[in-house]
């Protein structure tokens, strides 16, 4: 009996097999991703963050060289588009501020409040709560903080913010009601008759709930005002505070007219704080009851920018490692005032990272610069020290305007970041070699043999052209062991890293499948039409046939190869023009 589509048929007929393999989506390399790790004024330390603006990269950083290079990265000159995002990592162990609301006795704390940024800045945020127009509190955060430009910050301010969570009445036979709240239970209480009880509070109670409960004591009357009936109680987790404010022996009123109003305020300024999103966070304290008001500010303290450390870069780069999409990586950092022989760390941490990320199939490829003032010399011992297929070394630095306005030159670490953007922002194909940038001139004049120099040293070397227009001389890495193009040349390596990463992700749906010639024909035929895309995108420069696939299978593993010609820049074109003097006649 003939076994099809997973089952034995003995009737004779006819079967269609559905096979949905095309339908999968074909994987599309990754573009070129920018990421920036360097100091700044402002940003949570080791963590990415994705900038899709300029705009929004002042806003998140606020100072410093992150920020700097960022804004250069995304604006790399005229006619250069720039990337669409920018991810950055701010390496140092900046520390957030913090403060307390405290009690009407001003000794308790009753919010605990950390400030949303982390440096010294945050010592410039300030808070203040005054007594509610008609009820509540009348809170306002701030900062006194200056962003680039002198830009200020608006501060964010709300009159009565409060809650009346319920109401409370006492109808009963007895005398002198009150109430009791702590941020485990709910007690009413009388002399004599209808005394009340106590309600114990689940971490999953109501106001609602304890309204209708409270409402079985004889005598007792509650209801729930809150706006949200629903509103946990107690819901025994850090994330939502415990709501209603703490009281004891509070008289309640005997008529509907004259109810008492049962508070939740303090957790309505908490959910206020953490609502606007401005300056602070923060945190109700247990057994809170009231807050102590003034019309004074109260600023942060604690904040602190300390310089990054080693150990801070390495762990940036760990977490680099978990970001998807990226394939230029710059450190935002010059080497020592007094050159050695030795690269900066820093820049000899990108290149191991790229090569790591390389090796575990998202390869990347990194630039870097040093500081104001170095000289050709000092740059190409740096460059014999990397001598690496995936770092560009970028000098000298360029002048221009900074993110206050001010003209200044930019050191080469921060030109490092424009040319970084310049690349990422051109297509695969795109050319970078000869390429203008945004420049005001040059650090230092070089002449065309100093250029020439740099160039065979291993440096990426900005010159001044023909028109006056400061270019990439050469779009080159540090590797000086061969000529291989994909170990000199960005443009081809770029080109190579993707059509790698493509391929890749195109096997890995294979992994796992039963070896037959079945599976090699559809993984080869699969590893064929990604060569054709990328044909068709230009990276790949001669059309592939289906011979330049070859795969086999032996045990559990398939092996084989593909061949592709990739796209080699022009770099030196020589045209002989033949001069004669004009013969004829009039």
């Amino acid at each position: 009996m003939p076994y099809i589509n997973g089952q034995y048929v003995v009737t004779p007929q006819a079967s269609v097999i559905v096979n949905d393999n095309a339908l999968t989506a074909p994987a599309v390399a990754p573009g070129l991703g920018l990421l920036l790790i360097g100091p700044a004024t402002d940003g949570d330390p080791q963590t990415p963050i994705v900038l899709s603006s300029p705009g929004q990269a002042v806003q998140a950083l606020k100072g410093g060289d992150l920020l700097q290079g960022a804004l250069l990265a995304f604006s790399p000159g005229a006619g250069l588009q720039g990337p669409g995002s920018v991810t950055v990592i701010r390496p140092e162990a900046a520390t957030q501020g913090t403060s307390a609301i405290k009690d009407a006795a001003g000794t308790a704390t009753e919010i605990s409040l950390t400030t949303t940024s982390y440096g010294t800045l945050a010592n410039d945020a300030k808070w203040m709560v005054q007594a509610g127009t008609t009820s509540g509190y009348n809170v306002t955060l701030a900062t006194d903080f200056v962003g680039p430009g002198g830009q200020t910050y608006p501060p964010a301010s709300q009159a009565n913010v409060g809650l009346q969570a319920a109401s409370l009445y006492y109808t009963g036979t007895g005398t002198s009601p009150t109430y009791t709240v702590t941020d485990t239970e709910f007690t009413v209480a009388a002399v004599t008759s209808d005394t009340g009880g106590t309600i114990t509070f689940t971490n999953t109670m109501t106001i609602g709930q304890l309204a209708a409960q409270v409402s079985q004591f004889a005598g007792w009357v509650m209801t729930a005002t809150d706006p949200n009936p629903n509103d946990l109680v107690a819901p025994g987790s850090t994330a939502i505070p415990a709501l209603l404010d703490n009281v004891s022996a509070v008289t309640v009123g005997t008529t509907q007219a004259t109810a008492t109003a049962v508070t939740a305020n303090v957790a309505a300024v908490v959910n206020w704080i953490n609502g606007t999103g401005a300056y602070f966070t923060a945190t109700r304290a247990a057994g809170a009851t009231a807050l102590a008001t003034s019309s004074t500010w109260t600023y942060a303290t604690g904040g602190t920018t300390p310089a990054a450390t080693t150990s801070n870069w390495t762990d940036a780069y760990t977490v680099a490692q978990s970001i998807v999409g990226i394939s230029i990586v710059v450190p935002v950092a010059g080497g020592p005032a007094t050159p050695t022989s030795t690269p900066p760390y820093q820049w000899s941490d990108n290149d191991a990272h790229c090569s790591y990320m390389a090796s575990i199939g998202q390869p990347r490829r990194g630039y870097v610069g040093d500081l104001l003032g170095m000289s050709l010399a000092d740059e190409t011992t740096y460059a014999s020290g990397l001598n690496s297929n995936r770092t560009s070394l970028v000098w000298p630095g360029s002048k221009g305007s900074d993110y206050n306005g001010n003209a200044t030159t930019f050191a080469p670490y921060l030109v490092a970041c424009q040319v970084a953007g310049a690349r990422a922002g051109l297509p695969l194909t795109g050319k970078l070699t000869q390429t203008a940038i945004g420049s005001g001139g040059l650090e230092v004049a070089l002449t065309p043999a100093q250029v020439a120099q740099a160039n065979a040293g291993g440096i990426a070397c900005l010159a001044q052209a023909s028109n006056g227009t400061i270019v990439v001389s050469w779009d080159r890495t540090t590797w000086l062991q061969s000529g291989t193009y994909d170990k000199v040349e960005n443009l081809t390596g770029l080109a190579i890293d993707a059509v790698t990463v493509d391929l890749n992700q195109t096997l890995q749906l294979f992994v796992g499948k039963p070896i037959t010639a079945r599976t090699l024909g559809h993984a080869q035929t699969a590893i064929y039409g990604r060569l054709v895309y990328w044909k068709r995108q230009g990276v790949i420069v001669a059309t592939p046939k289906p011979s330049d696939v070859s795969l086999s299978a032996s045990g559990n593993q398939i092996t084989g190869s593909a061949s592709a010609a990739f796209e080699v820049p022009a770099n030196y074109i020589a045209l002989t023009l033949y001069a004669r003097a004009y013969s004829g006649a009039a």
